[in-house]
Parts: structure tokens; sequence; C-alpha cells
């Protein structure tokens, strides 16, 4: 039977592992090492949102209803304020580097499709690579929300499996820009259901860590096999079992036991981490002019993660003095 403990130490660990994904998807490292560890990472969006889906189970329809409505309130909270920081951070950045501060963001949204994929694939990259992932679990914390008032949730559960091959055929054999994957509607919507979904077999099945061990190694072996074959895919195969083993591992009483300190960083660091990098990114190639140079590839991401963690201890040290 899985563990259901409200905090769950395994989970918070593996996020903070799951945000240093997303940095070497975005500060890429360097030959084809780099290629294959961005492959490996693409199980980290699936992670989070099955996560999301998880907590957010219950049997009683109005308390699904309650926990995603708190949701959805804290992550419009968190979008506004990174939003905001973006919007700082980009017409600084602009402005030491070309003069015009807001330019870049009319000349943005002077585009049609600007717009469009903002409010249909939620790709709001110009402010940062991450808005997508609060933008679409906003839209999906809205659709849940619907559901239940409907009691539809049930029936929606059928799209779980439409969703994740709607996901793979475009990225692995139309080849779509990743963002035509990337959105609420292929991958938010269909991961979160799917984390209800296996926590409502929890509390019914015992998930075997041998079983899943097996699974987590098949994912690993496909994610290289894919990887090998179509190159860079938003989600593969070996990406869904990763993503779904790492959690049942995670919330089985005989799986992951994952070390205090690791929960303690994931807890208390992954969100800045996850917020930051980019933007701590883009910031280091404008400080460090040379920044193409195979040295700088490989450091870069550890440089953003730094910095993110030393802001992070910052900004906690301040909030807890207002506090007192």
């Amino acid at each position: 039977m899985a563990t259901m403990s409200k905090r769950n130490s395994n989970i918070d660990a593996i996020r903070g592992i799951a945000c240093i994904f997303v940095v070497l998807v975005h500060c890429v490292l360097p030959g084809e090492f780099g290629q294959y560890v961005i492959a490996y990472a693409r199980f980290a969006v699936p992670f989070f949102v099955l996560v999301s889906g998880w907590f957010a189970y219950h049997e009683d329809r109005h308390k699904v209803h309650g926990y995603c409505l708190r949701k959805l309130k804290d992550t419009c909270k968190l979008t506004v304020s990174a939003a905001l920081l973006y919007f700082l951070w980009n017409s600084l950045n602009n402005y030491f580097s070309s003069g015009d501060a807001i330019g870049w963001l009319i000349s943005y949204f002077s585009n049609g499709d600007s717009w469009y994929n903002l409010i249909v694939y939620n790709r709001a990259v110009f402010l940062n690579s991450v808005m997508y992932y609060l933008l679409m679990m906003i839209y999906v914390y809205i659709i849940i929300i619907a559901a239940t008032e409907m009691r539809l949730l049930n029936l929606l559960k059928w799209f779980i499996p439409v969703g994740l091959v709607w996901n793979y055929v475009l990225g692995a054999v139309v080849r779509a820009p990743w963002f035509h994957s990337g959105n609420f509607l292929l991958t938010a919507l269909p991961f979160f259901l799917l984390g209800m979904q296996l926590r409502r077999w929890s509390r019914t099945h015992s998930f075997k860590p041998a079983l899943l061990y097996g699974m987590l190694a098949l994912g690993l072996l496909l994610t290289y096999i894919e990887a090998s074959c179509f190159g860079d895919v938003y989600c593969y195969v070996g990406s869904i079992l990763i993503s779904v083993s790492v959690l049942l591992l995670c919330t089985t009483d005989a799986g992951l036991k994952m070390p205090d300190w690791m929960a303690t960083f994931g807890r208390n660091y992954s969100t800045y981490i996850f917020i930051l990098h980019c933007g701590l990114r883009d910031t280091l190639k404008l400080v460090i002019k040379d920044s193409s140079t195979e040295l700088y590839q490989w450091i870069s991401p550890w440089a953003a993660i730094a910095l993110a963690v030393v802001i992070a201890i910052v900004c906690r040290g301040i909030s807890r003095k207002l506090k007192k």
C-alpha cells in the first residue's frame, strides 16, 4: 500500500533532482553527452505534473475541487510574480545590451502568432523558457475544477491515453515544434489525470518495488534508444516510464529512501532554481563575453544553480526576519 503522508520527503528529494535536470535542458552541456542528458531530463516535467495530480486526488470530489482551487490561487500568484520579475529582468538586460528596455516585448506581441501560441500552447518564451509550465498548470487546475463542478472527472480520465499518444506522435513522428506537445492539453492534463489515477490505484493495489525498478530500468533504456533514433523529443515513452516508476517508488513503503539533506534541498530550493535559472543563465552570458567555449558550457548550469540557491537562502532569511 502506498504511503499517503501529506509531506513526502522522497518526492521533495526527487523534485530537487528534477529541477537540476530542467536546468540541464536550458543550459546545454557540450557534445553528444549533453544531448543524452537532455533526453534523460525529459522525465522532469511529467514528474512534476504527476506529483500535482497525485496530491490532488481524493474520493470526495469536493475535496478535489477545494485542493485545485487553492493550488490555482497559489500558481496564479507565483505566475504573476515570475512574470513581473522576468519583465524587469529582461528589460534591464535589453537596456544594457541594446539601449531599448521594452522593444523586445513590443516586437513579440506585434505578431499575431505570438498571441496564438501564448493562449493555445502556453508558450511564453518572451519571458523565459519555463513560464509555459506555470501557465499550463493554471489551465489544468481550471479544467479539473470545472470537471468536478459538472461531475465529469471520472469521464475525463479516458483522455489520459489519448493525450499521451497524441503528445508522442507530434514529437517523435510528426516532428512538430516542442510547444505543440508541451502544453496544457497534451502534457499537463494527461499527466495530471494519470497522477490522480495512480493514487487511486495505490489505495487498493500494492506496487512491488522489483516491478517498479524494472520499469525504471526499461524507461532508461528506452530513452537512450528513442534519443538515438529520433533525436530530441519533448516526451519519450521512456520519460513516461521513468516518471511513473519514480513517483510510485517515492510513495511505496519499500521503495526509495532518499537522504534527508536531499529532501531539504528539494523542499527549500527547487522552486527558486526552477524559476530563476533562465534569468541567471542569460545574465551569465552577458557578464561572461566568451560564452561559446566548452568550459563555459560545462560550468554555466552549475553556476546558475548555485546562484539560485544563494538567492533562495537570502530570500528565505529575509522572510524569516520579517515574520519575527
